[in-house]
Order: C-alpha cells, then structure tokens, then sequence
C-alpha cells in the first residue's frame, strides 16, 4: 500500500523547477529516485563491478630482460654488453589462492553495494515517513483552524446580538493565532 504526500523539496533524480511542484509522489517514486541517483551507491556498485576483474589479471609475473653495457671491454675493441633474461616462475597454488582471493573480495564489494543501498532506501523511507506525518498535521491543524473560524463567526454573531461572551471571542482568536504558529513551524520541518 502506498501513500501519495505533496512533496515541495524534492530527492535527487526528481524533476525541479515550478512545473514539479505540487506533484504528488509516492513511496516507489522516491526509492526510485534515490536507487537510480544515488552516487554513493553507483561507486560501490561501480567499485565492485572493477574489483570481480581482479581475478583474472592474477597472471605469471613479467619477465624481465636486462642489457649491462661494459665499457672496459668495449674500449678494448670487444662485444661491451651482457644480456640478460629472467621469469620468476610462481607456484600454481599461490595463483589459484590469489584469484580466490580477489573474487572472495569483488563478492564482499558487492554485498557492501547492496547494504549501501538498503541503508540509502531506509533513509529514504524514513524521510518520506516523516514528510508525510508533518504534511498531515498541517492537514489536521487546518481542518481545525477552518472550524475554529466558522464558530468564532458564530461567537461574534452571538456578541453582536448581545447574547454571547466577548471572552469566546478573545479565546477563539488566540487559539487561532497558536495554529498560525504551529503551521509555520510545520512548514520550515517540511521545507
């Protein structure tokens, strides 16, 4: 089941601008968004989608090839320089253990992505959460402020024919004036 809340601020990845506000999103819009416009999350993702190619660059080592020029036997008229070639030959368990242990590491990259972005969604889902009580609340406190009008222009008609308090009048307006305040006050929360 989801809710759909009026939402002013908007997540990354949702349109901006005057034409989207006003747009009622709902809870899937939102895990959307942050799902696909999450940076932090694409990095991981990205992070260990470069570390499951580690396995297959675990290879033999280069060889190496070395030319020492000799200058005493090239001042005497002869070949002056020694060549020389090396490979280091690695023992097969040493690369299997090795290429275990870079997949063991891409898996344990991608199941932090995947943490990441539960821990991201959760966040998401809370401030959806907290978006939607704050927006109802002012919903209440509305509904109640337009009830609170309609009887304080019961209480100053009463007053006016000279049958009611001025004090419900008085009590009416202050209460009014304490909602007026509460909905700022729910307003810059939502903001």
């Amino acid at each position: 089941m989801y809710r759909f809340i009026t939402v002013l601020v908007l997540v990354a990845g949702l349109p901006s601008g005057a034409a989207a506000q006003q747009r009622a999103y709902t809870e899937a819009d939102i895990i959307a968004a942050v799902q696909s416009g999450s940076a932090a999350v694409g990095a991981a993702r990205q992070g260990a989608a470069a570390g499951a190619r580690g396995s297959a660059q675990v290879t033999w080592p280069s060889p190496m090839l070395e030319v020492m020029p000799m200058t005493a036997a090239i001042r005497e008229g002869e070949v002056g320089a020694q060549v020389m070639a090396r490979q280091a030959v690695p023992w097969p368990a040493r690369l299997n253990a090795d290429r275990a242990a870079r997949t063991r590491m891409a898996d344990a990259a991608a199941l932090e992505a995947d943490a990441l972005e539960v821990e991201v969604v959760g966040m998401a889902r809370m401030a959806y959460a907290e978006l939607w009580a704050i927006q109802e609340q002012a919903a209440l406190i509305g509904e109640f402020r337009r009830q609170l009008d309609l009887y304080r222009d019961a209480a100053l008609a009463q007053y006016a024919a000279g049958r009611g308090p001025q004090q419900a009048v008085l009590s009416i307006q202050v209460e009014a004036g304490m909602l007026a305040q509460r909905l700022e006050a729910l307003e810059e929360q939502r903001a």
